[in-house]
Order: structure tokens, then sequence, then C-alpha cells
């Protein structure tokens, strides 16, 4: 995906471009101008799961931003509501998803050093897509410790934090750190 920036303008320009091994060719799918400080991208890479690429994205809340590879088609996906949490939370896409769903995961952004980390997970059927119903909470992890990313590998869920100057691993299958 390619995100130019028109200076007259002061608009971003989103395309996405799309090579045709077939043809040996690119084709432009999509094109279409984002205003300058309504969306801004939140974090550099993208997360891909099952051909789809997902980019966190930021107006005046978070949201997803979602383009299909087979059907060449962007679209809107909201976050979990942050709204049934009683304290301020931040929320991140999961570096490879889990179980072959886009995954996110919820923390509080307090600067509190305990935390609960929920990670939810994106219904595959799609329903509620834009609407935040899609979201199932897959689990809740305790943490005590720094937190800096929560990422996949199998069916294990990576914390990269600290806690007493050690990385660690969580397994939701025993629900413990190892």
């Amino acid at each position: 995906m390619d995100i130019p920036f028109e200076i007259e303008k002061g608009d971003f320009v989103l395309r996405a471009l799309v090579y045709s091994w077939r043809k040996h060719s690119w084709r432009l799918v999509y094109d279409c101008r984002i205003q300058s400080g309504v969306f801004y991208p939140r974090d550099d890479q993208a997360v891909s799961v099952k051909g789809e690429f997902y980019w966190h994205l930021h107006r005046s809340q978070d949201i997803i931003l979602a383009f299909d590879t087979d059907n060449s088609v962007f679209r809107w996906i909201d976050f979990p509501r942050r709204n049934q949490y009683s304290t301020p939370v931040e929320v991140s896409l999961i570096s490879g998803g889990i179980k072959d769903s886009l995954a996110c995961s919820v923390f509080p952004n307090n600067g509190s050093t305990t935390l609960t980390i929920d990670i939810w997970v994106l219904d595959e059927s799609g329903a509620g897509v834009c609407s935040g119903e899609s979201w199932t909470k897959l689990l809740t992890i305790p943490f005590l410790g720094t937190l800096h990313q929560v990422f996949t590998w199998g069916d294990k869920v990576m914390i990269n934090g600290k806690r007493d100057r050690h990385h660690l691993i969580y397994d939701p299958i025993i629900l413990s750190f190892f």
C-alpha cells in the first residue's frame, strides 16, 4: 500500500497496487483521498492474516483498514468497544493473528505496571463489521511488568514486555507464563 502526501492539498492519497504474475504488470486497485489529520497510521507495519492486510489507523478513535487481496477490496473494521472498560485503554493489532483470525490486545494506558491484557479475535463470519459486535474476547492475561508488544507464535501468545528483566511467553492452554 502506498500513501503519498500531496503537499499542495494537505491530503494523503491511498493507493493499492497489485502485481499480477500472469500478466507481469501492476494494477491500481484503489485511489482515494484521506484528509491529513483525519487518519494517520499507528504502526509502521501491516498485520497479515489469511491473505488480508490490516493497518491500525487513528482518527477520532482507533480503527482498522483492511485490504482483501483475493477480492482487491478495502473495508473498515472497528476495534472492540472501549466503553466497556472503566479506565482509558490502548488497543493494538496482534502480529500473526490467532488461529487464522485477526486479533488485538486491549490494555490500560494509565501508566500502571499492573495490567490485565484482554485478547480479542474477529469473528470469521464478518457479521457486525464496523459495529464492533464481531469481536469475541478470547482470554484475559494477568500481567505485572512493562508491556511493549503482544504477538503470536503457533498457539502461544508472546508478550514483548519485561518483568524482572525477563521476556515472557504466555500459554493460553494452561493459562500461565513460562
